[in-house]
């Protein structure tokens, strides 16, 4: 009775390890990216560099620039931050006043013979 009961259990192990359960994943043409970016005069703008642009030449949509431009007047963080570079770049090129200062020196020896 074991036997059967544990070659019954073998069996739909065997059984069940051998089911796979997993679709076959057939990998589509547009996961694929290309080996280098297109070329072109269509394509020209897209490939400008977009850090050195202003923002205003990027974004052409009129509702999105106004949110931008309340952003930028009410926001008091970044203006503080603009005050304070600066005023720190300021400091950084006025003229300091030259450091003066001075250094002595003095040496004494102990006579061994008066101890």
């Amino acid at each position: 009775m074991i036997r059967l009961r544990s070659a019954a259990l073998l069996l739909a192990t065997v059984l069940l390890a051998a089911c796979d359960m997993a679709p076959n994943y057939v990998r589509s043409v547009s996961d694929f990216v290309p080996p280098q970016w297109p070329q072109g005069a269509a394509y020209a703008s897209a490939q400008a560099n977009p850090a050195g642009m202003p923002w205003r030449t990027l974004v052409t949509d009129p509702k999105l620039r106004s949110v931008i431009e309340q952003a930028l007047a009410d926001n008091q963080d970044l203006a503080a931050a603009v005050a304070t570079v600066a005023n720190v770049g300021a400091a950084l090129t006025a003229k300091k006043p030259p450091a003066r200062g001075s250094a002595t020196a003095t040496q004494t020896r102990l006579d061994p013979s008066a101890r």
